[in-house]
């Protein structure tokens, strides 16, 4: 009923709907065989759980949209769903009128989510930010040898520029990798570009 109540959601000279399932395996047998360029999920759909539908899909047709139309509203569902490529995330008690704004913003390569949701996560992302922040804190020495890393420099090259010794210099850089959780030079050269220690 409510797949019936939704197709009034859709402008007919915008979408063509090429396919309505019941239930979870359908919705990933019908999206691999049709291939279409938008899915709208439920998280909880019997069958198969809708966030297992989205991997699939994702895996196999990378260049489908995906949205959830759901009364999930737990962040971590949320979460995942963004994870697994989702563009859009919506509550089934939207007005059909925001929902159809949902549909048009993530038809045009945008990014839908419910405006309730938008503080919780917002917050979320702060605290990862400062747990991140705080797990990586570097030592001025630190970044001074990431930097100069990043640059191409070798261990002796480095010790000489820092007055340190070429054993002090790679002990600097076992520490850095360990602190970061990386085991290649060309990973640290990645963090240093993401924390714009150097440039790309």
């Amino acid at each position: 009923m409510f797949a019936d109540c939704l197709e009034v959601v859709f402008d007919k000279d915008q979408y063509e709907i090429v396919a309505v399932a019941t239930d979870g395996v359908e919705a990933l047998r019908l999206a691999l065989e049709h291939k279409p360029q938008l899915v709208i999920l439920d998280v909880n759909m019997p069958g198969m759980y809708g966030l297992d539908v989205a991997r699939e899909i994702q895996r196999e047709l990378p260049f489908t949209r995906l949205v959830f139309l759901t009364c999930r509203t737990d962040e971590s569902c949320i979460r995942e769903a963004m994870r697994l490529g989702a563009k859009g995330y919506i509550l089934k008690s939207e007005p059909l009128s925001e929902i159809q704004v949902a549909l048009r913003k993530v038809m045009a390569s945008g990014v839908y989510i419910s405006p309730g949701f938008l503080g919780t996560l917002l917050s979320q992302w702060l605290q990862d930010q400062a747990q991140e922040v705080e797990a990586v804190s570097l030592s001025l020495r630190e970044r001074q040898v990431l930097k100069l890393i990043a640059e191409g420099h070798s261990t002796k090259q480095i010790a000489a520029m820092l007055a340190i010794t070429a054993k002090t210099a790679d002990s600097h850089r076992t520490r850095l990798m360990a602190k970061l959780g990386v085991h290649e030079v060309a990973a640290l050269v990645r963090y240093a570009i993401r924390q714009g220690i150097v440039a790309a």
